[in-house]
C-alpha cells in the first residue's frame, strides 16, 4: 500500500525533478543554519519539511505512487508559497537579505516538486 514494486526506470525524470526540489529546499535550509538566520517554532517547522522533502527524494521511485504524488504536492505547494512570501517578495520590496537568494532556490524547489506531481499524474499506468 505504502511502496510499489514498480521499477526505478519507470519512475526516472519524475524522481530526477523530486530530487532537484529538494536540492533547492535543503540548500535554503542549509543557508539558514549556517547564516544563523531564523528562529523560533516555524523556523522549526521550515526545518523539518526540509528533511521530508529530502527524504521523500531518496524514497520516491519505491513509494507508492498516491503517496508520491501528495507528498510532491503539498511539500511543493508549501515550499513554493511559503519561499514565494518569504524571499521574493520581501526581495523585491525590502532588498535582498542574507538568506533571500537561497529562498529563490526554494521556490523553484516547489515548482519542480509540483511539475513532479504534474507529470506523474498526467502518465498513464501503462508504463510511463
Amino acid at each position: 500500500m505504502f511502496v510499489t514494486d514498480a521499477p526505478v526506470a519507470a519512475v526516472r525524470g519524475r524522481w530526477a525533478l523530486t530530487a532537484l526540489g529538494a536540492v533547492g529546499v535543503l540548500v535554503h535550509g542549509a543557508d539558514h543554519v549556517v547564516s544563523g538566520e531564523g528562529s523560533g517554532p516555524l523556523f522549526d517547522l521550515a526545518l523539518v519539511l526540509a528533511v521530508l522533502t529530502g527524504g521523500l527524494a531518496l524514497v520516491y521511485p519505491w513509494t507508492a505512487r498516491w503517496l508520491r504524488d501528495l507528498g510532491t504536492a503539498v511539500l511543493g505547494l508549501t515550499w513554493f508559497v511559503a519561499a514565494l512570501v518569504n524571499h521574493v517578495v520581501v526581495w523585491s520590496t525590502e532588498g535582498a537579505g542574507p538568506t533571500d537568494a537561497t529562498g529563490i532556490a526554494a521556490t523553484l524547489g516547489g515548482v519542480s516538486l509540483l511539475a513532479a506531481t504534474y507529470v506523474d499524474l498526467r502518465r498513464d499506468d501503462r508504463g510511463g
